[in-house]
């Protein structure tokens, strides 16, 4: 997953540089609705959106959040892992940009090094592996309408990934985990699985795999 930062000054002039590149996908609320008939939480907008564009946003607006994901952060994710065909990239556009003192940076995981790092033993225990990567809650951490409890992780809506991806023209190996919650190994007790993916949750998210934008 590649992501651009591009400005524009209208929604349509975002869509029409974004079309160059290749075929639009819905934002993650519609691919849910779409692919999995799940009803998810809609943002309190004064204008219509394309489906096509994600608002990302901390604004309230007369008493409800005008971002797709609310007013808090976001969890580590990969964008739309959760369908079947994960979009190849994103493209932000910034309207309004906090200083740095006040937050608002984005930050990003090297899957790649990550994986490189990781022992022998691990690697051979998740290459091959599938996993769940749950549509069940937004990548801020919201539970989707029926989705507020799941007993049985192993059952959840999802698409099926594999956990280690590798790149088509360089060969490289990187880690494919989607979001934390709800993610299930494929063929592990659930117990199991649990435990991987705490472990490489974990690993994965050490400073030294991160860069920050401020």
């Amino acid at each position: 997953m590649l992501t651009w930062y591009y400005a524009s000054k209208t929604d349509e002039q975002h869509l029409a540089f974004t079309r160059q590149f290749g075929e639009l996908e819905f934002n993650p609320a519609a691919l849910i609705a779409r692919q999995y008939g799940i009803e998810t939480q809609t943002a309190g907008r004064k204008r219509e959106i394309p489906p096509e564009i994600s608002v990302i946003s901390n604004i309230i607006e007369d008493g409800k959040a005008i971002g797709g994901l609310g007013d808090g952060e976001a969890f580590w994710h990969t964008d739309s892992s959760f369908v079947d065909v994960p979009p190849t990239a994103s493209l932000f556009r910034a309207l309004e940009v906090p200083p740095a003192s006040a937050g608002g940076a984005t930050s990003f995981l090297n899957c790649y090094t990550a994986y490189d790092t990781l022992p022998d033993q691990t690697k051979k225990r998740i290459d091959g592996r599938m996993m769940i990567h749950a549509a069940t809650h937004s990548s801020a951490g919201r539970a989707h309408k029926g989705f507020e409890k799941v007993d049985d992780v192993s059952r959840v809506p999802g698409a099926r990934q594999p956990m280690v991806r590798t790149h088509p023209e360089t060969g490289k190996k990187a880690l494919f985990l989607g979001r934390r919650i709800n993610a299930y190994v494929i063929g592990l007790p659930v117990a199991e699985s649990e435990e991987l993916l705490n472990e490489l949750w974990t690993d994965t998210t050490q400073e030294r795999f991160t860069w920050t934008q401020e």
